[in-house]
């Protein structure tokens, strides 16, 4: 069944792909449409700003307003937005109870490093300042949005802001110099796809090194930060950053759970209208932030 699911979105992805030599704004513009989300009734959308980043407030009548996730959507810091990842976030909100926060930080090349970190960081500041306490906060995001997650909340720390209950990383891309072996191992099972990302980290990184822990979290210091799960697929060259950021948060003395799940392929819980396992893996995340982010 995971199988064929995945063949089906490999399909839907493909025919939604934006032609050979696409413009950035093309390229935008079909990952918008292959992302649309089906209805989901009784989701209350509302466009608010957090510390000056504009973000959408996903709930449902009984979605607590005090259990608070904020998210941070993929997309290599070039492209995605809060409405392309909206079915996650519902399913989420959905799932936990809660409220959901999709940021939607700026992109490269328009605004360049460090304007992701700075919205990132300014986002989970403002949700403090509107009276969210930590112990009810968490913070998440896949694949560039997992290395925002990670690294804002390296700098909550560095600020000595309080820090979040809880972090969720799904895919996370925490190492722009793309150093992990799984990107040779896993060449034939994800290929092309470090060339790519590679393109990606000189649009957003500009002068700036990439191994800079602002963007590439997994080369900072991990000590002090809150519980973290960790999600990553076989299929994915990413799955070697999930493995070392492990590592290295355990031997931080950090309380951190790796899960990694076969045949999967990059940031699949974000696809929950066309795989079941999505589904499945978003269950998982709502019971690890239900244990951290407990009702009153």
């Amino acid at each position: 069944m995971a199988n064929r699911e995945i063949a089906a979105l490999k399909a839907h992805l493909a025919a939604h792909a934006p032609p050979p030599g696409a413009t950035l704004a093309e390229s935008r513009a079909a990952t918008a449409k292959r992302r649309a989300m089906k209805p989901r009734p009784g989701l209350t959308v509302e466009r608010v700003m957090l510390g000056g980043v504009p973000a959408d407030r996903l709930a449902f009548a009984d979605s607590a307003a005090d259990r608070v996730v904020l998210h941070h959507h993929g997309g290599g810091y070039i492209q995605g937005t809060a409405e392309t990842h909206r079915a996650y976030g519902a399913e989420l909100a959905w799932a936990t109870r809660g409220t959901v926060y999709m940021s939607d930080y700026r992109l490269a090349p328009e605004h360049p490093f460090p304007a992701a970190f700075d919205d990132a960081v300014a986002a989970y500041r403002g949700l403090l300042d509107l009276g969210i306490a930590p112990d009810k906060l968490a913070l998440a995001g896949d694949s560039a949005g997992g290395g925002l997650a990670l690294a804002s909340a390296m700098e909550a720390r560095a600020r000595r802001w309080p820090q979040p209950a809880a972090l969720a990383l799904l895919s996370p891309w925490i190492d722009l110099a793309c150093t992990s072996e799984s990107w040779q191992t896993l060449a034939a099972v994800d290929p092309g796809t470090r060339d790519i990302l590679i393109k990606m980290t000189t649009l957003y990184a500009g002068t700036t090194s990439p191994v800079d822990w602002r963007m590439s979290p997994l080369h900072g210091d991990l000590s002090g930060l809150p519980p973290m799960l960790i999600l990553a697929g076989t299929d994915e060259g990413f799955v070697g950053e999930a493995v070392a950021l492990y590592g290295k948060a355990k031997a931080a003395g950090r309380d951190a759970s790796l899960d990694i799940w076969p045949d999967m392929i990059h940031v699949w819980p974000t696809w929950p209208d066309h795989l079941v396992a999505a589904k499945q893996a978003i269950g998982r995340i709502a019971d690890f932030l239900r244990d951290r982010l407990p009702p009153r």
